[in-house]
């Protein structure tokens, strides 16, 4: 059986509506310096069958022991959008849908005392840089939004975030951020290639390029963005559609 290094149990402290799409959910739970990092990202969020809140709380177990305790019916990858390791908490952000998935739906129903898991932490960010690209649907909002916190104030570049509800982001004033409807994903992906264009003679050295949201969109931005060089290069599928 696997030991547990890298897994928490969590239970839900609040939970409320940050934009018509969007829902935070902040979590409790013990020993989390270890996802208080900016080199990864994400976490592996385990999703009850069931509002629970009364689970076994012990640390000697093993994963699978308390993955069963949990009676878990998913797993799926979220960001850490705001984490205090000290106090004890992270905050993660969840997109709605109309017809919404495990982690949606749990986000919907999640009320103060209901449990669920996290393991990790996982998935790359931006390296250090004084340039930026930074592409993204709504489903890459959270990461973009903790990434902007990473950005040295000198920092200089563009956000394309395509979404229907635009969010407050906190970026250095030389990263200039253009908000665009979900239906104009092609739009989008001009902006970023006409961005690319004009950062092209600062990409070798400096400028960052990091995408993520849906499979299609990614697999179109990878042919933009062939000519730079892999350590300055992170695009991530975060989901498919049907």
């Amino acid at each position: 059986m696997r030991q547990r290094d890298d897994f928490r149990t969590m239970r839900v402290v609040s939970s409320r509506r940050i934009s018509p799409s969007m829902q935070r959910l902040r979590l409790t739970g013990d020993d989390l310096h270890r996802f208080a990092t900016y080199e990864n990202l994400h976490v592996r969020l385990y999703i009850p069958k069931e509002p629970r809140s009364g689970w076994n709380t012990t640390d000697n177990g093993s994963i699978d022991e308390s993955l069963n305790d949990l009676s878990v019916s998913a797993m799926r990858y979220y960001t850490i959008r705001h984490i205090d390791a000290d106090a004890g908490w992270i905050e993660i952000d969840f997109v709605l849908h109309d017809h919404g998935g495990p982690g949606c739906l749990f986000a919907l129903a999640a009320r103060a005392g209901d449990s669920c898991g996290i393991s990790g932490p996982c998935g790359r960010g931006v390296k250090p840089c004084s340039s930026c690209v930074l592409i993204g649907d709504a489903t890459a909002l959270p990461a973009i939004g903790r990434i902007c916190e990473t950005l040295v104030p000198a920092c200089i570049g563009r956000i394309i975030a395509l979404s229907d509800h635009p969010i407050a982001l906190s970026v250095p004033t030389g990263v200039s951020v253009t908000w665009m409807p979900t239906s104009a994903r092609k739009s989008a992906l001009r902006i970023a290639e006409m961005a690319l264009r004009a950062t092209e003679e600062e990409l070798p050295d400096q400028t960052f390029v990091w995408g993520a949201g849906e499979f299609r969109m990614i697999r179109e931005l990878e042919g933009l963005t062939k000519h730079v060089p892999s350590e300055r290069r992170l695009l991530m599928p975060y989901w498919k559609s049907v």
